[in-house]
């Protein structure tokens, strides 16, 4: 496990506190090219809604974050999947253990614990 200073690096100081003080297993991980909505329904309707709102592509990436739409709830879905595998079913996740070239998007922060 890392040392505690390798809490995520979040907008809250709080987080910081917290994040030592987890118990369990968990992982901080960072799928680049994403905004906050990038984990809603926003991201699939938002990009098709856009050329009808006059808005920019530079202005939908601010929304959503550049990663193509499709690639980030693909990538979304197979990390899920492997998490609920992992602690349902008792599968093996080897996604879940650190980067992978299948999905350079993903950042692992901190190690794994």
């Amino acid at each position: 496990m890392p040392p505690a200073a390798a809490a995520p690096p979040l907008c809250s100081p709080s987080w910081s506190e917290i994040w030592p003080r987890l118990r369990g297993w968990r992982r901080h991980l960072r799928l680049t090219g994403t905004r906050h909505f990038s984990y809603t329904d926003y991201e699939t309707f938002m990009p098709q809604a856009a050329a009808r709102l006059g808005a920019t592509d530079e202005q939908l990436a601010e929304f959503i974050g550049p990663l193509d739409g499709t690639r980030g709830i693909d990538v979304q879905r197979r990390f899920l999947l492997a998490y609920f595998d992992l602690h349902l079913r008792g599968r093996h996740a080897p996604v879940l253990e650190g980067p992978s070239p299948r999905y350079p998007e993903v950042r692992f922060i901190g190690g794994a614990e």
